[in-house]
């Protein structure tokens, strides 16, 4: 993603790492958790002149003062290997093949990097990327397990110039789920497209009853509708409903070959560089699915905006962008960490163009949030 250093080099001299939990605006509430606030974990890779790269590595969804805690001490562990190395690029740390690292923590070290490397060039990691997809469709997110409160949520992304929505289901029994749907539906106008995702809630029975059941509001996608120890009847589930299928957490922690059998019967592919470990190796499985012809569709893991900006260079590396992207998670939070936050703007996550990632920490807002692990290896 960046060019080398020529004839000079750089060493990294300190690695820190500070915690945080900034509260869901709205009780965030899918079918697997109901949370207030979100717990994450920041990693700082200073060089030895003093220019500080950044990078997230919070856990998937909406964290916990002991998965960042965890976080904090891992780093700690593996800090070490990275002080006083003569780093040229970010491949001078091998993260990719490092099992012993948990891959939110390996996307974490690996972003700092870019972000590191990017300000001593005083280049934006994917400059010519940006200047080809200045803006990215994304989509809103809504996770309110009321009816009337999701169908208000639709009507502001609406007006704030969303034109998809994914909509949180499998908290209930069908007919939950259809209220959920219908309101939305009938909130928006007709060509606002809705994608559901219920978060392996189901069964395979369950799936098909319910999609066929929720078609009729004329579902866009619906994301992991069953639950792990049914990805062998998938097929049989795509051969049952007319809604299409994108899959996202069981891609996590599998192999190439194993990911390519379950793309097999899916639709769309989701990427989140939090969960398959690092930019580098979610480039790598985008590529493999797209000459499968698959979709491919990159979201945050609900981080701050650092998270998010690293997330948002890996979608450009797209090109064609056939859906919108999960990166407009932001608006959930009461705040972002960042100077400027990074924020959808009229349905768009708007590419920032400064050194590195093109963001700077907002120390107020930092120190305001800060909770939990902090520490640091010099």
């Amino acid at each position: 993603m960046l060019p080398p250093i020529f004839g000079d080099f750089m060493k990294i001299k300190q690695v820190s790492w500070r915690g945080f939990g900034i509260p869901f605006k709205n009780p965030y509430s899918t079918a697997q958790i109901s949370a207030t606030i979100r717990y994450g974990l920041l990693i700082f890779l200073r060089a030895s002149d003093g220019t500080t790269g950044v990078g997230e590595a919070s856990p998937i969804g909406s964290g916990s003062v002991a998965e960042i805690t965890s976080a904090g001490k891992y780093l700690e562990k593996f800090s070490v290997t990275l002080l006083n190395q003569e780093l040229s690029s970010s491949s001078d740390v091998d993260l990719v093949n490092n099992s012993e690292i948990p891959p939110t923590i390996r996307f974490g070290i690996e972003t700092a990097l870019v972000d590191l490397l990017g300000k001593l060039l005083g280049y934006n990691v994917n400059k010519d990327m940006i200047s080809a997809t200045p803006a990215l469709p994304v989509n809103a997110l809504i996770a309110s397990v009321s009816p009337k409160q999701a169908a208000l949520e639709a009507k502001l992304a609406f007006e704030a110039g969303f034109e998809t929505i994914k909509l949180k289901v499998g908290q209930g029994t069908i007919k939950q789920d259809e209220a959920l749907v219908a309101g939305v539906r009938n909130m928006v106008p007709s060509d606002v497209k809705i994608r559901i995702d219920a978060n392996q809630a189901w069964n395979i029975d369950e799936s098909i009853k319910r999609l066929n059941k929720l078609s009729s509001y004329d579902i866009e996608y619906v994301e992991d509708p069953v639950t792990p120890d049914c990805l062998e009847d998938m097929h049989r589930l795509k051969q049952s409903v007319s809604v299409s299928i994108a899959v996202d957490e069981p891609l996590a922690n599998r192999s190439h070959e194993s990911i390519l059998k379950i793309a097999e019967n899916a639709d769309i592919i989701v990427i989140k560089a939090g969960r398959l470990g690092g930019i580098k190796p979610s480039l790598k499985i985008m590529q493999l699915v797209r000459n499968l012809g698959k979709e491919v569709v990159v979201t945050s893991s609900l981080e701050s905006g650092v998270g998010v900006t690293a997330s948002a260079h890996l979608c450009a590396n797209l090109g064609e962008h056939n859906f919108a992207h999960g990166l407009g998670t932001t608006p959930l939070l009461a705040s972002d960490l960042l100077s400027a936050a990074a924020s959808p703007w009229q349905g768009n996550f708007i590419m920032p163009t400064g050194p590195g990632l093109g963001i700077s920490i907002d120390g107020g807002l930092l120190e305001k949030f800060s909770l939990g692990p902090q520490g640091k290896v010099t």
